[in-house]
């Protein structure tokens, strides 16, 4: 019932999409969804959840590995734009649909989001602690490159290239420029 819920509102929407749909598509009937799920919006509460504990645990295991500032940024962003490519319909539920969950069932989702972006922050904080990084606002930063990573799910396609090339390229460019040379940027005014 999840993989054709997730099917049907990548596809259709939470909105518009029915109970009989789901169970039409995972071919059981509504006892079984109403056995397993309280509701429609108990499902997407699942899956809103089943996806950020697969992104809380994909960044645990990236800080657990203890890499230097640089390679842990860049390995969570490599982690991220993969997610884009690999999970594109559960991010687009995951940022698109949440609205749909009453204040109840996104408590925790929510909580799970916020220690999300603090971890992820810290490895900004800690570049910035051990002097790799240069001290900008982290928590803006971090947000930032959250926002610029997640929203691939709406380009990344294979005829672009692995997607490994293109976190590579992101890393690339978030950690060093865009300059050909070195070159500090001013704003005008």
């Amino acid at each position: 019932m999840i993989d054709a819920s997730i099917e049907l509102f990548a596809k259709n929407g939470y909105d518009a999409t029915g109970v009989q749909e789901i169970v039409d598509r995972a071919n059981l009937t509504k006892g079984s969804f109403y056995y397993a799920f309280d509701s429609k919006e108990d499902v997407l509460r699942h899956i809103q959840e089943q996806f950020i504990d697969r992104c809380l645990s994909a960044l645990d295991g990236v800080i657990a590995e203890e890499y230097p500032p640089g390679v842990a940024l860049a390995k969570a962003i490599e982690w991220f734009i993969n997610i884009s490519g690999e999970q594109r319909e559960e991010l687009s539920i995951f940022f698109q649909e949440s609205r749909y969950l009453t204040q109840d069932l996104f408590a925790e989702v929510h909580r799970k989001r916020d220690l999300f972006e603090q971890k992820f922050v810290s490895l900004l904080t800690a570049g910035q602690e051990s002097g790799v990084f240069r001290p900008v606002p982290a928590r803006v930063m971090g947000f930032g490159i959250i926002g610029m990573c997640a929203w691939a799910y709406h380009w990344v396609r294979p005829e672009l290239g692995p997607t490994d090339h293109i976190s590579a390229a992101y890393a690339d460019v978030l950690l060093n420029g865009l300059y050909a040379t070195p070159h500090r940027a001013q704003p005008e005014g």
